[in-house]
C-alpha cells in the first residue's frame, strides 16, 4: 500500500527501511532546523559507538547518552530521499580562498558512489 494521508505516516516506511536496507538515516543533534539547514550541525560532539543518532531499529544506541542528560531529551534533524532506501549522505565542504579580493570563478564538486554513479554540483560566482 503506497497511500498515506500525511507525511508523518511515512515514518512506517522509514522504520521498515532501517530493518531491510544497508544504509542508515543519520540524524544530527542541533538547536534549530535553521542551524541544521545552514550546516552548523555537522558532527555529534559525543563519543558514541554510533557517531550520531540513527533513525529506526537501531535508534536505541543513543539511549545511554540521553539518560545522562537532564531532562533526557535532544533535538535532532535529518533528511531523507524520496524513494527507497531513503538514506542521504551528507558532505561538508569548507572552501578557503587565498585572495579575498577576487570574487569571480566557479567550483565544481563531483561525487562517485561505490557503483560508479556520479553526481555533480557546480557553484558559479
Amino acid at each position: 500500500m503506497q497511500y498515506f494521508k500525511c507525511d508523518h505516516q511515512r515514518s512506517v516506511y522509514l522504520y521498515l527501511s532501517s530493518l531491510r536496507e544497508n544504509c542508515t538515516i543519520t540524524a544530527y543533534p542541533c538547536d534549530s532546523y535553521r542551524d541544521y539547514r545552514n550546516g552548523k550541525c555537522v558532527s555529534c560532539g559525543t563519543p558514541q559507538t554510533q557517531s550520531c543518532p540513527i533513525l529506526g531499529y537501531y535508534a536505541d544506541n543513543w539511549k545511554d547518552y540521553l539518560r545522562e542528560k537532564d531532562p533526557p531529551t535532544t533535538k535532532a534533524f535529518f533528511d531523507t530521499a524520496e524513494e527507497k532506501p531513503f538514506c542521504i549522505y551528507h558532505y561538508f565542504v569548507d572552501i578557503i580562498t587565498w585572495n579575498k579580493n577576487i570574487r569571480r570563478g566557479s567550483i565544481t564538486i563531483k561525487l562517485r558512489d561505490k557503483a560508479g554513479s556520479t553526481t555533480e554540483s557546480k557553484i558559479n560566482q
